[in-house]
């Protein structure tokens, strides 16, 4: 019992406690030097990066954290960068290494001109929370690195140059709420896989060049509020389960090739607030009870489609309603009174005009309008949507055609050029003045006289000399060549042509 008092004592001796004192010295030393040397790297990547002018007599490195664009944590590493301006004339997404900021939770670029594509290193970030790089000039397609972003929230690309399809990798991001891609040239199909995004509130894909269907998946977003994929080559029918939807307020599908009939199952969206489907190629006819609102705020907006049957008997207080361009018949409804701004024109309705409706904001127009529109706008849609793919294929064939033709008729007009020389070189007759090659005469005159040599000269005249020459036709002539000042002196130009005219009236 004694040994082992006296052993434990030992372990907790005052040697013991200087041991575990170093120990910790070590830790806390190597988490400094570790942290300078990560200060050090993020310091050298601003430098090295060209997006801030360190030419500028205010630049100091050492004192970045209290930049209006950068921000830090308490042990100085970069946590923000922020930059929605720049004196410098072209930013570069690739110069800025980021593989160095382990800390960054917030990055926005936007409105700068940031160029080139977003690099695959952007997936390292693993603790950014915030992307924002809408309003540049960014190229290329979205890597699917990003797809490692597992703590991003916000997302937005809008408004920039980018190409390739919608990585599905982004559908491992399930903490984002806001994903903002339009405005670019996307194209593809939408990745199902979305449809994981379970706390997103906000998805705008607008004015792209999307294709193929809507994924059912997309009904998944339960959370979802804001929804526009307007603007692009979407086909086929609007799923049957939009009413899962429960929160949407905004619902934008308009200029698209969509079909079917209008899904009923929007009627039950109680916070739709605003619904454009217009010009599309929807068919059938409306529900008889179309979306029961009470907001004055709310807009439909599904003009242009192949929209058929009557208006609905029961209609909600609408903000604004437009039906136009659809093949809609029968009467005018009362239930139009409910609407404040009303649009049914171009359709086929008839009948008296209730007196409630509020005419300073309708349009009516309905006489002359009954035609066959569902061949008419199919066809018409048609014919865009061949139009968009069938004119630059035709524009690039009519050019290269251009192209080969011009280089046809130059070759043909050298080779002309150089058979009419010989011809006239050989068989031209320099003596008749309405058909000779004055440029082929001329040649030939230069080379038998050896660019007029004195050996040639048989004679001088007051205002010229002349030479004997032989052609290569096997013709010897005599050349007069007027000196360099009498041909400049109009009196002597014009004996000159005097002469040559005598000449050649003589046989």
């Amino acid at each position: 019992m004694n040994f082992t008092k006296y052993l434990v004592s030992d372990l907790y001796g005052p040697e013991m406690w200087m041991v575990f004192l170093l120990i910790w010295l070590f830790i806390v030393g190597s988490q400094s030097a570790t942290m300078t040397s990560q200060l050090q790297m993020e310091a050298n990547a601003i430098l090295k990066s060209g997006w801030w002018n360190t030419s500028d007599a205010y630049f100091n490195i050492s004192n970045l954290c209290k930049w209006d664009d950068i921000a830090c944590n308490k042990d100085g590493s970069i946590i923000e960068i922020n930059k929605d301006s720049s004196t410098m004339s072209e930013i570069h997404f690739a110069t800025l290494n980021l593989s160095v900021f382990h800390n960054l939770e917030i990055l926005y670029v936007v409105g700068i001109g940031l160029q080139g594509t977003i690099p695959k290193e952007i997936g390292l970030l693993s603790n950014l929370t915030d992307l924002y790089l809408l309003n540049n000039s960014l190229v290329g397609e979205i890597p699917p690195s990003i797809g490692n972003l597992r703590q991003l929230e916000f997302l937005e690309i809008s408004y920039n140059n980018l190409q390739g399809s919608i990585p599905h990798e982004l559908g491992f991001i399930k903490n984002l709420t806001i994903l903002d891609l339009s405005n670019n040239r996307i194209k593809g199909e939408i990745p199902s896989s979305l449809g994981n995004l379970k706390q997103l509130e906000w998805l705008d894909l607008s004015h792209n060049r999307i294709n193929g269907n809507l994924p059912i998946s997309i009904t998944n977003l339960t959370h979802l509020e804001y929804l526009n994929i307007s603007h692009n080559f979407i086909t086929g029918s609007l799923p049957s389960n939009f009413e899962k939807l429960t929160k949407l307020q905004v619902l934008i599908l308009n200029n698209n090739y969509i079909g079917g009939a209008f899904p009923i199952s929007l009627t039950n969206l109680s916070h739709l607030e605003t619904l454009d489907i217009s010009h599309n190629l929807l068919h059938g006819t409306l529900p008889s009870k179309m979306l029961p609102s009470t907001y004055y705020e709310t807009s439909i907006d599904l003009s242009n489609n192949l929209i058929s049957g009557e208006i609905p008997s029961h209609l909600g207080q609408f903000g604004n309603l437009n039906l136009s361009t659809n093949n809609l018949t029968g009467v005018f409804p009362q239930s139009l009174c409910n609407v404040y701004i009303v649009d049914v024109s171009y359709n086929c309705l008839k009948g008296s005009i209730p007196s409630c409706i509020n005419f300073l904001y309708t349009q009516l127009r309905n006489e002359n309008q009954c035609r066959n529109t569902k061949q008419q706008k199919s066809s018409n849609n048609k014919i865009n949507h061949y139009v968009f793919i069938v004119l630059p294929i035709l524009i690039i064939l009519i050019f290269s055609f251009s192209l080969l033709m011009c280089f046809n008729l130059r070759h043909s007009s050298i080779k002309k050029k150089h058979t009419h020389t010989t011809t006239s070189t050989k068989n031209g007759d320099l003596f008749c003045i309405w058909n000779y090659d004055g440029k082929i005469a001329h040649d030939d005159i230069i080379k038998a006289t050896e660019d007029f040599d004195i050996r040639y000269c048989i004679g001088t005249g007051a205002y010229g000399s002349v030479y004997k020459a032989q052609l290569p036709c096997g013709k010897v002539v005599a050349i007069k060549k007027l000196h360099r000042y009498e041909a400049e002196v109009p009196a002597f130009d014009e004996s000159f042509r005097n002469e040559v005219k005598i000449l050649s009236e003589i046989s």
